[in-house]
């Protein structure tokens, strides 16, 4: 059985980070990640998250302040659940056990942000990365490993996605004044045939006798899990947990909800499944069905993810290297803090804008 993450620089596929194991038994922390475009997301080390594109406006789900991304990872943010033989594991959620080891991994470039936890009991590893696409939008990639050599196919039923999504046309102050109301006023429907869904208010909140309209939407979709059942209502996860089957619909209105899929998986020795769940917010009518056409296309969205994700690295990369950030001495860790450094500069006081060369 492998005994997971070292304190310390680690390669993990294909890209450098800085891991923090044993996470659970440190008082909870904020993490910031960044993106070369206008995404934001702010995680507690407990698991709970604040993400969206631009500013609070934009929040994916509901904007709140460290203290509170420290107790939300219950009900709020992405959520694993994987069911065996009646027992039950949610990974990243809670207080772990003493025959799971969790550690937390930011990328060194400051765009992803690794959760990653074992359960020696049941042999599984579970991994989650917290990444970003420009065209896309915020990701979450999650891979579940067999690390157990006892032979035969493990059939493992998993309930994976997002939580407590904000529709769109949400503001920042009702949602943190009146969240209850913004229920009220959600619908959550999927488009077209592809797992695409859409969350958006039925219409905007006033009190004026005047038309109100809201245009635009947070969306949702995902890659694979071949033969998933899409859950929009976000208390299904609960009804996952206790060990009954989550109810799928196509429509769910005047609840929280999420975007969850459902579906079998059976690992061989050795064997892992990885999948995607991608989420963008402020999307209008037109970008809604331009995300449907390009789900229906049939095109390896896998790779499409892969390149996205690895071209926003690049990025990051270039704004590093504007301001010499990318350094390479002796001492590898003094190396990762100094990029760290150059990060936070660049992030307030921006980067040259003809290198060298001055008005």
């Amino acid at each position: 059985m492998t005994t997971g993450h070292v304190e310390g620089l680690e390669i993990i596929d294909g890209t450098e980070y800085y891991v923090v194991p044993n996470v659970d038994r440190l008082e909870p922390f904020l993490v910031g990640v960044v993106s070369p475009s206008d995404h934001w997301l702010y995680a507690s080390s407990a698991g709970g998250l604040a993400a969206g594109r631009v500013n609070a406006e934009g929040s994916l789900f509901p904007y709140r302040t460290d203290d509170l991304l420290h107790r939300v990872q219950g009900f709020s943010g992405g959520w694993t659940g994987i069911r065996e033989n009646g027992v039950v594991w949610e990974p990243f959620t809670g207080r772990p056990s003493a025959d799971i080891k969790r550690s937390l991994a930011r990328s060194t470039a400051g765009d992803r942000l690794l959760f990653d936890e074992i359960h020696e009991g049941l042999g599984l590893r579970a991994s989650a990365c917290w990444c970003f696409s420009d065209r896309s939008g915020i990701l979450r990639r999650v891979k579940v490993s067999r690390l157990d050599d006892r032979g035969g196919t493990r059939r493992l039923e998993v309930m994976d996605g997002l939580r407590d999504l904000v529709a769109g046309g949400a503001g920042v102050g009702v949602m943190q004044s009146m969240s209850c109301l913004i229920n009220a006023y959600t619908r959550a429907e999927l488009v077209g045939t592809d797992g695409l869904a859409a969350v958006t208010m039925e219409s905007a909140l006033t009190d004026r006798a005047e038309p109100a309209e809201s245009l635009t939407a947070t969306v949702a979709w995902g890659t694979g899990l071949p033969g998933s059942s899409i859950v929009l209502d976000a208390a299904e996860s609960e009804r996952f947990a206790r060990g009954e089957a989550p109810r799928a619909a196509s429509r769910v209105v005047g609840r929280s909800t999420g975007y969850l899929r459902h579906a079998i998986l059976e690992l061989a020795p050795g064997d892992d499944a990885a999948w995607s769940t991608v989420a963008d917010v402020h999307r209008s009518q037109t970008r809604v069905a331009g995300i449907r056409d390009r789900l229906a296309a049939g095109r390896d969205l896998e790779s499409e993810l892969d390149q996205e994700v690895a071209a926003t690295s690049a990025a990051m990369d270039a704004i590093s290297a504007e301001t010499d950030g990318l350094q390479h001495s002796g001492d590898p860790i003094a190396d990762a803090h100094h990029r760290t450094n150059t990060l936070y500069n660049d992030m307030r006081g921006g980067i040259p804008f003809d290198r060298e060369t001055l008005p």
